[in-house]
């Protein structure tokens, strides 16, 4: 999660979506363990040095028995990764940085598919 100028965000709310208290850290990354077996919706909204927000989310799978799984062809965010950043000489970039925008929010959680009581862990950079 990065601000408009790629600076990394300030501050992270974590939700966890299982009725756990709410967490706040000034990392962007945190574990958390789910008690019950469930679909639970992560959501984490960032803060940049100027205030403004964002939020991302991803969906948490806990049950007795993990999936196959065969790499990255079952992961839908193997298409993202390597994209190219804008360059600045675009004219859109220059378009876009003649306002102020708000950050952009990442979310991952690893791994994707737990068993009660094991530790997920969520990265938002």
């Amino acid at each position: 999660s990065k601000d408009m100028y790629g600076k990394p965000c300030v501050s992270f709310l974590w939700d966890f979506g299982d009725g756990s208290p709410q967490q706040t850290t000034k990392q962007p990354t945190t574990r958390h363990p789910y008690q019950q077996i469930g679909t639970y919706p992560v959501t984490v909204t960032v803060t940049d040095r100027n205030g403004l927000m964002d939020k991302a989310s991803v969906t948490q799978l806990v049950t007795v028995t993990k999936p196959a799984y065969n790499g990255a062809s079952q992961d839908p965010l193997a298409a993202f990764r390597n994209v190219s950043p804008v360059k600045k000489t675009d004219p859109a970039y220059a378009q876009l940085i003649d306002s102020i925008s708000p950050p952009v929010a990442h979310l991952e959680g690893t791994p994707k598919v737990t068993t009660p009581k094991q530790v997920v862990d969520l990265d938002a950079s």
